[in-house]
């Protein structure tokens, strides 16, 4: 009976070991963990981005954005009912003058499902130099990256970088206006006046396909004037019809900042009269003067059907 005894407690003592084995086994066991997702190089501007560097002290600049929500994805946070995008947006800037990598900046975003487009800005060290700019906008929650390219010129504080443009407070990330508005103009040094030179337009039709026509153009201004600064510090301009506008801190300086005027139907054709000029390509001289010498729109439509 003793010896019956030992082996049922040595055979309970090997199966409690294993037990304790098999437990120690499983828990310390390693567990493969997902491998991290590679971000995919958006080959389309899906976001139809727009940017825009202002240099508002010496040792900065702000980089404003403006971009559409429509193609991003949108998940539930933790808690709460409502979806939002997860975006990230990097700039990293590259010295022209010594080809280095200079400093960079990045500002993550949560935009809610119900904005149809994002308007952001943040700050990043500039110095007097001349730059390209990567930016990329990255949608974390969809795994994909978008990347844009600039420049930036600051090498003095007439350049195009130190002035902003803003139309009903909105920043401008294009160089044309829509005729009759009025805008804004602002630099970092908040000069007492500022001046503008005005060149008129008019568009004619291109010249036919190999033509040996130099084109030219008209560097002297049809007219000049001084633009005085708001109590605000910003100078106000109202945009006619058919002109550029080169705004510039003085005359001692061709560096500033152009913008031109447009109508309400740009880029697209307005008339008869521009559809005229866009089908000269298809036209020969007889037909093109034929038409061009009718002064009713109707008659000139007909002329070109």
């Amino acid at each position: 009976m003793n010896g019956l005894t030992n082996i049922s407690g040595v055979s309970g003592v090997v199966i409690l070991y294993s037990l304790i084995s098999l437990i120690f086994s499983q828990c310390s066991s390693s567990r493969p963990y997902p491998k991290k997702q590679k971000l995919n190089i958006s080959n389309e501007d899906n976001l139809n981005a727009y940017f825009y560097f202002y240099k508002n002290t010496d040792s900065t600049s702000i980089l404003y954005t403006m971009f559409n929500t429509s193609s991003l994805l949108f998940t539930r946070l933790d808690t709460g009912l409502q979806f939002y995008a997860n975006v990230k947006i990097t700039v990293h800037l590259n010295s022209l003058s010594n080809n280095n990598s200079t400093d960079s900046a990045s500002k993550l975003l949560y935009i809610p499902q119900t904005r149809d487009a994002v308007f952001d800005f943040f700050t990043i060290p500039t110095n007097n130099d001349n730059y390209n700019a990567k930016i990329t906008i990255t949608d974390l929650n969809k795994k994909i990256q978008y990347r844009y390219y600039s420049e930036l010129n600051l090498t003095n504080n007439d350049t195009r970088n130190n002035f902003l443009m803003t139309l009903d407070d909105k920043v401008l990330f294009k160089p044309y206006v829509l005729e009759g508005n009025e805008i804004k103009i602002y630099h970092r040094q908040k000069p007492g006046q500022m001046q503008v030179d005005v060149f008129k337009y008019n568009h004619t039709p291109a010249p036919p396909p190999f033509a040996n026509i130099t084109p030219s153009f008209k560097y002297l201004p049809d007219s000049t004037f001084l633009i005085s600064a708001q109590s605000e510090g910003y100078c106000l301009l109202k945009i006619l019809p058919h002109r550029y506008y080169h705004i510039r801190l003085s005359g001692n300086t061709s560096d500033g900042f152009t913008i031109f005027s447009i109508d309400s139907v740009f880029p697209n054709i307005k008339d008869a009269r521009e559809m005229l000029y866009t089908s000269r390509y298809i036209m020969n001289k007889n037909e093109f003067e034929r038409c061009h010498q009718l002064s009713d729109i109707d008659e000139t439509k007909k002329c070109i059907d």
